[in-house]
């Protein structure tokens, strides 16, 4: 289910009104983001649940966020880890915040708008506190729903690199050759598919 962006009329102050709950068990552990002492330039702890509740309202109404990211926002906004786990508990169970979403979010676009490699989705995912295995997950299903979007991008963005190396620039072909290979492992990209990469644009353009 996509998550629901609220507005500044929606749910503040109107509990009442919430759906059914959904089971916060699912949620990831939060322990180190309700950790004052790693949220750096954390302020004094004021913020009240109150006003936390409809500060994490308004921020997930600018963007989806995990329960982590929330959870960081918070602590760094003032509230204390008792108050910010309550109100990311109350913003799961509300369907606020899902780590399902954000997870499925941020596999889709690093398959099909960036072609990364699992490693640099897995990286993305562990910033935005992801747990591992929903990452896995949420990783598989978005490449079997999209089996051929990752190579494809990735043909696209390194015939423009090479052209950018080989044809622009006018390097010899093995120094073109060698720029290419560190930028494909600097996306992630496994040796088996560099070396596809590379003997692919090399057959096609045999002067490289």
């Amino acid at each position: 289910m996509p998550i629901r962006h609220p507005t500044s009329r929606t749910r503040v102050g109107a509990a009442s009104s919430a759906p059914r709950a959904r089971d916060a068990s699912a949620a990831p552990d939060r322990v180190d983001a309700l950790d004052s002492s790693k949220a750096p330039m954390a302020r004094a702890a004021t913020l009240d649940e109150a006003a936390a509740y409809t500060r994490a309202l308004r921020a997930l109404g600018q963007r989806a966020m995990s329960s982590a990211q929330v959870a960081t926002r918070l602590a760094r906004a003032g509230a204390p880890p008792d108050v910010v786990s309550r109100v990311v508990d109350r913003l799961v169970r509300e369907r606020w915040v899902s780590d399902a979403d954000v997870a499925a979010s941020i596999a889709r676009r690093g398959i099909v708008d960036h072609g990364w490699s699992d490693r640099r989705i897995l990286l993305a995912m562990r910033r935005a506190g992801i747990p591992q295995a929903l990452a896995s997950d949420a990783i598989a299903r978005a490449a079997e729903e999209h089996p051929a979007a990752r190579a494809d991008k990735l043909d696209r963005l390194t015939d423009r690199k090479w052209a950018a190396l080989h044809r622009r620039t006018g390097l010899d072909p093995r120094a073109a050759r060698q720029r290419l290979v560190a930028w494909l492992a600097r996306r992630g990209v496994a040796s088996s598919e560099i070396r596809r990469q590379v003997d692919r644009v090399v057959r096609r353009d045999p002067s490289g």
